[in-house]
């Protein structure tokens, strides 16, 4: 892995979920993490 790119959390005003995205890169491949929301 030469690259972590951090993308956010997807909104713009999150109070109290947080979806953390991000791009792990190398010379040859990307790969998108979403994790995604989680409801309680």
């Amino acid at each position: 892995m030469e690259r972590i790119i951090m993308l956010g959390t997807g909104h713009g005003s999150v109070k109290d979920l947080y979806n953390t995205c991000f791009l792990l890169e190398n010379s040859e491949d990307r790969l998108l993490v979403d994790t995604g929301a989680v409801s309680v």
